[in-house]
């Protein structure tokens, strides 16, 4: 009797090591190995504000293999998110994860790590949102001419990222020298396209400076430290209107000459 009550112990204390082992062996996770390398990329390095791009860390051992699937990589940002912050590698030692950069303007610089190996310094990957990924703008005005007594033209600006893609959200800040604006504030579509009428009798010089969502309110208030003018229109009547393009309205900015309106 005594032999069978050890033999039910033994048998218990058994199958609650085996279970405590269990749990130990899923709460530690597979590291990548001494020795190895990670490559970090992006599928874009500009974004509108809410926009997302999907990471890739690729995790390779010292002898050029991957390590075993389901190493675990983690990811950190210093703007927005990354769902999921962690996420283990597939047989080819690849972890994926998505960054969503939410609605604040900037850089966003991404790093991934697992065990000793990192991608951070120069090799982390660094995402413009918004404002940031402004590359370009160019401002068009249709007619260019309107008649002596007054008229209307339609204003349009164009924003394109430092990739040369058309970037969608933007907030647009336009003036004019003369007559007046339908709106001063515009949202480029997803062309990278924003709009505006000029109601004017007199000559005028329309200018756009894309703006921070954050304070629409200071739109244009600053010095532009770089200029794009369009080609120069042609006149033809006593009348007409001419554009100017400026970016960006940076704080501190370098003071660059400012923007040589369009020839009339």
């Amino acid at each position: 009797m005594i032999s069978r009550h050890f033999r039910i112990v033994f048998v218990l204390m058994a199958a609650a090591a085996a279970a405590l082992t269990s749990a130990a062996c899923q709460k530690v996770p597979l590291l990548a190995p001494s020795g190895s390398a990670i490559t970090l990329t992006a599928s874009n390095t500009a974004v509108p504000v809410n926009g997302t791009v999907q990471l890739s860390a690729q995790l390779l051992e010292a002898s050029g293999t991957p390590p075993h699937s389901g190493t675990l990589v983690t990811f950190t940002t210093t703007l927005g998110t990354i769902e999921p912050a962690s996420a283990e590698t597939d047989v080819n030692g690849r972890a994926v994860a998505t960054f969503k950069a939410g609605n604040t303007n900037g850089s966003a610089t991404i790093t991934a790590s697992s065990g000793g190996a990192t991608a951070n310094g120069t090799n982390a990957v660094k995402i413009a949102v918004g404002s940031a990924a402004v590359g370009h703008v160019s401002v068009n005005a249709s007619p260019t001419l309107i008649p002596a007594l007054g008229g209307s033209s339609a204003i349009t600006a164009t924003v394109l990222d430092i990739n040369g893609n058309p970037l969608p959200t933007a907030l647009v800040s336009f003036s004019t020298t003369a007559g007046s604006l339908s709106t001063t504030v515009g949202t480029t579509d997803a062309n990278g396209i924003a709009s505006t009428t000029l109601q004017t009798s007199t000559t005028a010089t329309v200018a756009d400076c894309p703006s921070s969502p954050r304070s629409p309110s200071r739109a244009g208030t600053t010095r532009p430290s770089r200029c794009w003018p369009p080609s120069p229109a042609s006149p033809v009547g006593p009348s007409t209107t001419s554009t100017r393009a400026r970016w960006p309205p940076s704080v501190g900015a370098p003071r660059w000459p400012s923007c040589p309106a369009a020839s009339t």
